[in-house]
C-alpha cells in the first residue's frame, strides 16, 4: 500500500533544530516557513476581544517599534485541523484583500508546537452597531449611507477577487476616528478560486498555502450571524453561498441604516428558528421613511429591496453591480432596480447639471450677443476660445493659491483650514469643468481652432482629476475619468497622442486600477 503520511518539517526561531512531524496527507496544513518566537517580537499586552475560536491581544512589535493586535487560536483548538484551516485561511483571505477597507496583515504563523496566530493592525474607534444604537435625534443618515458606500466598495473589491465575507454585520464594521471605514473579521471568507496562484504571479513558493480543497464549514453546517444571514445561508447551504449571499447581508444592513430597525427582527424574534423563519418567508415592508420619520427617494428603497429578494437570481449580481447603482443614485441618475419615465430623467438630468447649465446659459448668452454684433462664425469661435483662455489662467491660479495654503498650513489639522481649502477645490473644479468641456467641444466642432497649449492643459489637468479620485478612493469615478480621457485622445491626432511622461503617469493608474498596463497612445 501507499504510504499515506507526509513530513512537515517546521523551522521555529530560537529552536535548536526544526522539528519533525508526521501527518497525513488528507490533515496535512503547509507552514513551510521560518516565524519569529512570538514572545520574542511581540510583548503581548491586554486582551481587545474575544471570538468563538481566538482572541485578540494588543501587543507592541519590537522590530518595528509599533502597536499591533496578535490574533491568536484558542488553545483548545490548537489540534482541531479544520479550525486551524479556517483561523489560517482568514489570515490568508484577508492579508490578500489590500484594499483601505480592510485591515492589514503583517505576519501569520505560528509558535512552538501549535500556537497558531497572526499580527495586524490595531483599529481603534467604534463599530457601525455603535453609531446604529445611538438615539435617533443623534444618528446622521447621510453619514451612515457614506460609510454603507464605503462598505460596498470595499465588498465590490473583494467580490472582484472571487472572496464572499459570508458574516457582514454592523459588529463587523469598524470606523476609525477619523472616519475611515473597515470590514473586519474575514474568518467565515471564501475564496472562490481557491488557489493562491490566481493572484500571485511568478513568484517562488509563497509563504503558506491554503488547499483548493479546504472547506471553513461541514455541508448542512450554519455558520454566521443569524439577523444578518441570506435564505440560503439560513438554510446551511454555507457551499452553495456566493456574492449574491453577501449582497442580501448588505441590503439587510442597509434597511436597518435607513430604517432604525432590522427588517427580520423588529417583531420580536428572539431566538434563530424564528429569525431563520422570518429570512426565508416574511417579505419586510417597501422602505418609505427614514428612522425619523423623513420621506427617502424611491431609488434608495429599490435598490435596497432588491438587495431583500429571496431567490438570489432576483438580487444584484454582486457588489459591484450593487456599488454602481448607489453611484448612479448619488449622482441622481437613474438605477437599474428602478424604472423611471422620462419626465423623471429629465429631471434627474437638470438637477446633475444645475451649476453648468447656469454656466452654460451665461455662456451662450455671452455667445449669443457676440454673434449678433459681429455677425461671424469666426466670432463666436473667439468668444470660446477667450472663455477658455480665461478658464485656463483661473485653474492655475486656483492651484497656485490652493498649492500655497497647503505649505502654509501644512501639519495643521484645522477645520477652518480644511474648508477654506474645500471651497478652492471645488471653485477650482467648476473652472476647470467648464474649461474642459469647451475645449472638448471646440475640438469635435473645430479641431483645427485648438491651441497645443490648451491640449497640453487639458491633459495635465484631466491627469489631476483622476489623482485627486484615486486620493479619495473613488474607484469608479477614477476608471471612468480615464477612459474618457483615453477615448478623447484616440479620437484625436498630433499633440493630442500621450507623451512618454504622461503614459507613465497613466500606467501608474492603471496599476492602482489593478488593470493590464498598456502603452496605447503612446508618442513614438
Amino acid at each position: 500500500m501507499r504510504d499515506n503520511r507526509v513530513t512537515r518539517t517546521i523551522s521555529v526561531a530560537g529552536s535548536r533544530k526544526p522539528e519533525v512531524k508526521s501527518v497525513s496527507k488528507k490533515d496535512a496544513i503547509d507552514v513551510h516557513f521560518s516565524i519569529p518566537n512570538v514572545s520574542k517580537r511581540y510583548k503581548i499586552g491586554d486582551i481587545i476581544g474575544s471570538g468563538g475560536n481566538s482572541t485578540v491581544v494588543e501587543a507592541y512589535d519590537r522590530d518595528l517599534k509599533r502597536i499591533v493586535a496578535v490574533k491568536l487560536l484558542k488553545s483548545k483548538y490548537h489540534k482541531n485541523e479544520r479550525a486551524v484551516q479556517r483561523f489560517l485561511n482568514e489570515a490568508s483571505i484577508t492579508a490578500m484583500l489590500q484594499h483601505p477597507g480592510v485591515v492589514p496583515v503583517y505576519e501569520v504563523g505560528f509558535v512552538g508546537q501549535n500556537d497558531f496566530f497572526f499580527s495586524m493592525k490595531k483599529v481603534e474607534g467604534v463599530t457601525l452597531r455603535d453609531m446604529l444604537n445611538k438615539d435617533a435625534s443623534e444618528k446622521d443618515l447621510s453619514e451612515l449611507l457614506n460609510i454603507f458606500f464605503a462598505i460596498c466598495e470595499t465588498m465590490a473589491f473583494a467580490h472582484e477577487k472571487g472572496i464572499t465575507h459570508r458574516d457582514l454585520k454592523p459588529e463587523n464594521i469598524m470606523i476609525e476616528k477619523y472616519g475611515s471605514m473597515l470590514i473586519m473579521d474575514w474568518g467565515l471568507a471564501k475564496d472562490a478560486e481557491g488557489s493562491e496562484e490566481n493572484y500571485l504571479s511568478g513568484t517562488e513558493s509563497n509563504r503558506f498555502d491554503v488547499n483548493e480543497s479546504v472547506e471553513v464549514t461541514m455541508n448542512g453546517e450554519i455558520s454566521g450571524t443569524p439577523s444578518y444571514m441570506s435564505p440560503e445561508q439560513s438554510l446551511g447551504m454555507m457551499n452553495k453561498m456566493n456574492q449574491r449571499s453577501d449582497v442580501f447581508s448588505l441590503g439587510i444592513l442597509l434597511y436597518e441604516i435607513v430604517s432604525g430597525h432590522n427588517p427580520f427582527t423588529k417583531a420580536g424574534h428572539d431566538n434563530f428558528r424564528e429569525i431563520f423563519e422570518s429570512i426565508k418567508h416574511f417579505k419586510p415592508p417597501v422602505l418609505s421613511r427614514d428612522f425619523k420619520g423623513r420621506k427617502i427617494r424611491k431609488e434608495l428603497s429599490a435598490v435596497c429591496m432588491k438587495c431583500l429578494e429571496k431567490l438570489p437570481d432576483d438580487r444584484y449580481a454582486d457588489a459591484r453591480v450593487l456599488y454602481k447603482d448607489l453611484h448612479c443614485y448619488r449622482e441622481n441618475r437613474p438605477v437599474s432596480a428602478y424604472r423611471t419615465g422620462w419626465k423623471e430623467e429629465t429631471t434627474k438630468w437638470m438637477e446633475r447639471k444645475k451649476k453648468f447649465l447656469i454656466v452654460s446659459a451665461l455662456l451662450i448668452t455671452s455667445l449669443t450677443l457676440s454673434y449678433f454684433y459681429r455677425k461671424t462664425a469666426e466670432a463666436e469661435i473667439s468668444g470660446i476660445l477667450t472663455v477658455i483662455e480665461r478658464k485656463m489662467v483661473n485653474v492655475d491660479n486656483k492651484q497656485d493659491m490652493i498649492d500655497k495654503l497647503k505649505a502654509r498650513f501644512s501639519g495643521q489639522r484645522d477645520k477652518s483650514v480644511a474648508n477654506i481649502l474645500s471651497s478652492h477645490e471645488e471653485q477650482k473644479r467648476i473652472e476647470w469643468q467648464t474649461a474642459k468641456d469647451l475645449i472638448l467641444y471646440l475640438a469635435n466642432t473645430r479641431e483645427s481652432k485648438v491651441t497645443d497649449n490648451q491640449v497640453k492643459f487639458l491633459k495635465q489637468n484631466w491627469l489631476k482629476e483622476i489623482r485627486y479620485y484615486l486620493d479619495k478612493g473613488f474607484l469608479f469615478e477614477a476608471d471612468k475619468s480615464l477612459d474618457e480621457l483615453e477615448a478623447n485622445v484616440t479620437k484625436f491626432s498630433g499633440d493630442w497622442e500621450f507623451t512618454a511622461r504622461e503614459q507613465e503617469v497613466i500606467n501608474t493608474y492603471l496599476r492602482i486600477l489593478g488593470k493590464v498596463q498598456g502603452n496605447r497612445h503612446a508618442r513614438k
